[in-house]
């Protein structure tokens, strides 16, 4: 355990509570040490107030014209003194420990009220009292009026907000935008916080105009105006620099990666995510810092760089504060990522340990989660009668808690099992169904993904124009809301269906464009694949050396990638240029190599169309045998997937 001494030692050495803070976190410290240190931080305060020189009280005049909020913000939050760091420091354990009586003990010997208040409203709200917001002992209403806004107690918060002082005009302003935000008022949210912004520039309220400028950027994201939450975003960071806030520098970044996020572009959402994680270890925020790892995960993954070392470590950090359903969560993220790399069974066993926990906690929304995984891990090991059971189940928990949204979801989900089993009519009425739900519930994104598979289905069953129609509607909504990603996903995915339709220049032009929106948002794995597209086309048109360099090209980047998948579809193609320009030697090896990347990664189809080429090496050759053998091999494989209609292609 560290000793007193151990903490006046840093106290003397520390230049601020960040410092102090970090200094702190390599000490293993007691409660009791930090309440002793108390006794001598008073001390040294009472001593510093009798020797105050005629410069800090005109430093204390200069603070009372701001207002009452911005005041409390300086002298407390910008902790600019240790004593009340110490404090906060103390209140932190206790919020996590869920030790009440000794928060109200901290509570009542220290004057840094507003920041410990700040702290359960952010980590616990469930532990919020009527000592903490009583106005009388807290000496502000704002805290009332968070803690009315925090349990959705709309009376109590309006009540707390009228009762601001007109000095404070600016954060009565944000809460009422917050309170009409609550409540789905987003034009009144957008004039309050007009007001706001403007009130605080007038008292010169930093701190409240930068959290004006957040809930700005927040209600851009709500309202689908990627471009202006990007801006107030950037404002937000910005003010919270001036104001050497850096807590709230990491709250600011990790909207940007929101924003950033929301309008396709994730290496910059990557980019502030780990921002944001230098920032939270540094103020030894755990539980931020592991929720944090988790969202730079999801965006690893989703760029294609799957990181299974990210998650555990967020995991260590949400477990050593005692965050159950953050750390449940984070949890079922590193099961779906070990089920997307082959680690079933494992992923089974994580995703069976994560369903009781979240049992043992009450929380249901995440149970239906967690058995929604474990139907998709059922399917995809080829237990159709389980996954259909965990999605039943999935879906009446989310009915019965009103989460229309996950309704959605699974439906889609259960679309799948139809169309994989042979049943394309159950799965489009799922699909349209989802597609509904996503509509009424006004999330254009989610009714865009419903389209596209609506228009992969469409494909499928042989219906280009039903497909078409979905697809323009998804590209549209896509770009309403600003996600370039995946729009360009999206167009190049209508650019295939032309391709198909028999319009091999509209296909193409329409590629070109995915391409630019590719690069646009360095979507590198898809532009890969578009190029490799762009290649196939030319090879069609007889454009062997336009053909031969979009092709190359993409296999680079597949290569780079570790795109397995369509490194394989690059190879093959690269394999028929060479057969086109008469070099078998150099065409079979092409092809053996793209047949094994098709077999480890399971692309029956892309396997029987090479097999079919392979038959066509074998026939300059005079090798009639090995000819019918390579043909039958193709055509038995087709019929396995239920994709007779593409026999033309290999007779």
């Amino acid at each position: 355990m560290a000793t007193l001494r151990s903490w006046k030692r840093l106290i003397e050495k520390a230049a601020d509570p960040v410092e102090l803070r970090t200094r702190a976190r390599a000490i293993d410290f007691s409660l009791t040490d930090l309440d002793s240190l108390c006794t001598v931080v008073a001390a040294r305060r009472r001593a510093r107030n009798r020797a105050a020189t005629h410069e800090s009280e005109r430093s204390r005049a200069e603070a009372c014209a701001r207002s009452p909020t911005e005041r409390a913000m300086e002298r407390l939050e910008s902790g600019r003194r240790l004593e009340d760091a110490v404090s906060e420091t103390m209140a932190l354990r206790r919020i996590a420990r869920h030790d009440e009586t000794g928060l109200e003990k901290t509570w009542e010997a220290t004057p840094a009220r507003v920041a410990i208040a700040r702290r359960v409203l952010r980590f616990r709200p469930d532990l919020m009292r009527d000592w903490i917001v009583d106005p009388a002992k807290s000496g502000t209403v704002v805290l009332a009026a968070l803690a009315g806004l925090a349990h959705r107690d709309w009376p109590r918060a309006e009540q707390a907000i009228d009762a601001i002082e007109e000095s404070d005009a600016g954060m009565r302003a944000l809460l009422r935008a917050r309170l009409a935000m609550q409540q789905e008022r987003l034009d009144d949210a957008g004039r309050e916080l007009e007001d706001a912004q403007r009130w605080s520039r007038h008292f010169s309220c930093r701190r409240t105009e930068a959290a004006a400028l957040a809930e700005s950027a927040r209600l851009a994201l709500r309202k689908r105006e990627p471009r202006e939450a990007t801006q107030f975003a950037d404002r937000a960071l910005r003010l919270r620099r001036a104001c050497g806030d850096y807590w709230g520098e990491g709250d600011a970044q990790a909207l940007l990666a929101e924003v950033a996020a929301g309008r396709g572009d994730l290496p910059a959402a990557k980019k502030s995510c780990e921002a944001v994680a230098a920032i939270r270890q540094a103020i030894g925020d755990r539980r931020g810092l592991g929720l944090n790892l988790v969202n730079l995960a999801n965006l690893t993954s989703q760029m294609g760089e799957p990181s299974r070392a990210i998650y555990e470590e967020a995991i260590v950090a949400l477990r050593a504060v005692g965050a159950k359903r953050a750390l449940a969560g984070a949890k079922t993220n590193l099961a779906v990522l070990l089920r997307q790399t082959g680690s079933t069974r494992r992923a089974e066993e994580l995703l069976n340990e994560v369903l009781e926990e979240h049992r043992a906690i009450g929380g249901r929304a995440g149970e239906a989660i967690t058995l929604e995984n474990l139907a998709i891990l059922a399917f995809r090991s080829g237990r159709i009668g389980a996954a259909r059971e965990g999605h039943r189940d999935a879906l009446r928990i989310f009915r019965e808690i009103g989460d229309m949204r996950h309704v959605a979801l699974v439906e889609e989900n259960m679309a799948t099992i139809e169309a994989e089993t042979g049943n394309p009519r159950g799965a489009l009425e799922l699909l349209e169904s989802a597609r509904r739900v996503h509509e009424e519930g006004g999330d254009q994104r989610m009714e865009a993904h419903a389209r596209g598979n609506l228009a992969i289905l469409w494909t499928r069953i042989g219906f280009p124009t039903r497909a078409i129609e979905h697809y323009e509607a998804a590209i549209e909504a896509f770009a309403s809301v600003g996600d370039k990603r995946l729009e360009g996903r999206h167009v190049a995915q209508l650019a295939l269906l032309y391709a198909e339709a028999g319009a091999p220049e509209r296909a193409e032009r329409v590629l070109r464009r995915a391409l630019k929106l590719h690069r646009r948002v360095r979507d590198r794995r898809y532009e890969g694949e578009t190029l490799t597209h762009l290649g196939a086309l030319a090879i069609r048109a007889g454009r062997w050396k336009k053909a031969k360099a979009a092709v190359a090209e993409g296999l680079a980047i597949h290569r780079a990638e570790s795109h397995g998948g369509f490194e394989g579809k690059a190879r093959a193609l690269l394999g028929e240029i060479a057969l086109a320009e008469g070099e078998t030697e150099e065409a079979e090896a092409c092809f053996r190599k793209a047949l094994a990347l098709h077999a480890e990664h399971r692309a029956l189809g892309e396997e029987a169309r090479t097999r079919a080429r392979l038959a066509a090496v074998a026939m300059r050759r005079g090798e009639l045998t090995r000819v019918r053998e390579m043909a039958r091999h193709a055509l038995r494989i087709l019929d396995r997937i239920h994709e007779p209609a593409r026999r033309h292609e290999l007779l």
